[in-house]
């Protein structure tokens, strides 16, 4: 069969030479996979790759990783906190052995294996201690749309969740900044620069702000994942397993 024809362009590939490509692309990227796993059996891996969000893992990535060091200190744990998007990107290719999050909306679970760990932590809204919302117990998303935020940057789930909230009930949020950091939120907050959303635990631990309750979407899962008909090492292997006796309930 012909796999290529001219035109005024040069060489182009025919129906039939497109078939044939897609075929070739996908041998390919199985090859590819296999060395990376051949790779590491020769090597006798030693690391573990592993991809998280740096807001929705804190209750629990410290607990997994200091855990497992103990119980396996020659195994290296190469951590990467970036956008859950990255992560399961990161993940699809390859370069990550497995991720902890929660699943966003638009990702098909049924390509991956995953492990729910643990409720995600609540998340207040947050003002200082002297603001005259700072009475209150409950606030609306009326109330929070007439204050001044700052809010984490929109490649955070977090943010676009909330913005989200905002878009549902026809609200425009005076966002006066984004930030890459948590830290920067709650500095602003502490000021009375600014309000914000942080976690429950950030909020106990600062005397000068005050965490309100409002109608918060249901709160996800904090979950292991890992891509479904893939080779794992015995380092993921255990990683995995530790994570699943220290977190019994949800799994069961």
């Amino acid at each position: 069969m012909s796999l290529f024809q001219n035109d005024v362009h040069g060489a182009v590939l025919t129906n039939e030479g497109k078939i044939v490509f897609a075929e070739f692309e996908r041998f390919l990227k199985q090859y590819q996979e296999m060395c990376q796993v051949l790779h590491g059996i020769s090597m006798g891996r030693t690391f573990i790759r592993i991809g998280s969000s740096s807001i929705i893992t804190a209750p629990v990535l410290p607990t997994l990783q200091k855990r497992f060091q103990d119980r396996f200190p020659d195994i290296q744990i190469i951590s990467l906190a970036t956008s859950i998007e990255e992560q399961f990107r990161l993940l699809d290719k390859g370069e990550l052995d497995l991720i902890i999050t929660a699943f966003p909306e638009n990702i098909d679970k049924k390509e991956y294996l995953h492990y729910p760990l643990q409720k995600c932590e609540s998340l207040l809204f947050c003002v200082h201690h002297t603001h005259p919302l700072a009475s209150n117990t409950h606030v609306s998303w009326e109330q929070i749309a007439q204050e001044k935020l700052i809010l984490l940057s929109e490649r955070f789930n977090q943010t676009k969740q909330i913005l989200r909230e905002f878009e549902k009930r026809g609200l425009s949020p005076i966002v006066i900044q984004y930030t890459e950091q948590v830290y920067t939120v709650e500095r602003f907050v502490e000021d009375n620069a600014a309000c914000g959303f942080l976690p429950e635990s950030t909020v106990s631990k600062n005397e000068k702000i005050i965490g309100l309750n409002y109608d918060e979407p249901e709160m996800r899962m904090i979950e292991i994942i890992w891509k479904r008909n893939r080779f794992t090492v015995d380092a993921v292997d255990a990683f995995i397993r530790l994570a699943k006796e220290l977190y019994p309930a949800f799994g069961q």
